[in-house]
């Protein structure tokens, strides 16, 4: 297996605002949801065109496709399209935000909990926290069986990051049924080139230079608002589901409305990077699977369109 160092990354966050929890998730490397459609929902998807969240694209030198990932799942959400499946067959290399086999790194698990710990002690959790806030987050955290008192050294994000996974694992669903991690597993498997566009130390940095109150901010919305999540995510996923890109786009980005700093870092300034690397793939005499974030595909600055101005011709993959 070859794994190929991050080939780019920008600078930190360093500035934003506070934001509902469905814009803080979709900012997580675990950004999108996929919660399992309704049965009217369902029956929209079966009257429509039979699309997938891929794109193929051309060059005189090879095939490169785009992969929109959504990062939970259930075991019953697969086998996931065909077509997919053969995009990952068709490509000699695969690429992804993160490498995932550093979260396994004692190292990196060792500094991701050194940039949670707060340069001053005002700055900790329970230092930062007001008592309404505190209050609220223990109780929804231990209804969830995680005890809050663990966490008053570390600062708030790091307490919020963890606590959103167990409410996924809560709604049952699995990053480990993510689309990313799947196809990873299965790079590794075959021996594919595996490239990573980014460092897990970086996607961190862009939590951890929020201000105190920021944290707080971004921390208390997600406790108020836990209860609507899910018919977020349900109507997200149903258009991921059915490929539908300009309901995606509408539902996506309307959770940056308002918040166009956040827009600009973490998604529009990120796709900028990633576009040289994407040109450079496509000069290659192999193919490739890009696979990130689905979010990262959609709106003016997405993949997608970045490649259209640039004169790539990409195709939409229907269902196999």
């Amino acid at each position: 297996m070859k794994i190929a160092k991050p080939l780019s990354a920008s600078a930190p966050l360093r500035e934003t605002s506070k934001s509902l929890p469905q814009l803080l998730i979709n900012l997580l490397s675990i950004t999108l949801v996929i919660f399992t459609p309704t049965a009217s929902n369902v029956a929209n998807a079966q009257t429509q065109e039979s699309k997938t969240f891929l794109w193929k694209v051309d060059s005189p030198q090879n095939t490169l496709y785009l992969l929109g990932s959504v990062h939970f799942l259930k075991a019953e959400n697969y086998p996931l399209p065909q077509s997919m499946e053969a995009a990952f067959d068709d490509a000699e290399g695969v690429v992804f935000e993160v490498n995932f086999n550093e979260a396994q790194d004692t190292a990196v698990q060792q500094l991701v909990l050194q940039k949670a710990l707060p340069e001053e002690v005002n700055e900790t959790l329970i230092g930062t926290l007001s008592a309404q806030t505190y209050n609220l987050a223990k109780q929804k955290a231990a209804e969830l069986g995680l005890p809050i008192e663990p966490f008053h050294n570390f600062e708030p994000w790091f307490f919020t990051f963890s606590f959103l996974p167990l409410k996924l694992q809560q709604l049952g669903f699995e990053a480990s049924y993510g689309v990313d991690q799947y196809f990873f597993r299965q790079a590794v498997v075959e021996n594919k080139e595996i490239v990573a566009l980014e460092t897990l130390e970086y996607q961190i940095s862009l939590f951890d230079a929020l201000s105190a109150e920021e944290q707080e901010d971004l921390l208390l919305e997600t406790l108020l608002e836990l209860d609507t999540l899910e018919t977020y995510y349900n109507n997200l996923i149903t258009a991921w589901f059915n490929g539908d890109l300009a309901e995606f786009t509408a539902l996506f980005l309307a959770s940056f409305a308002g918040y166009p700093d956040l827009e600009e870092k973490l998604l529009t300034q990120r796709n900028r990077n990633w576009l040289p690397i994407i040109e450079f793939l496509l000069q290659q005499k192999k193919d490739y699977l890009v696979i990130v974030g689905a979010g990262h595909l959609v709106g003016e600055e997405g993949l997608i369109q970045l490649l259209e101005n640039r004169g790539y011709l990409i195709e939409q993959v229907t269902k196999q």
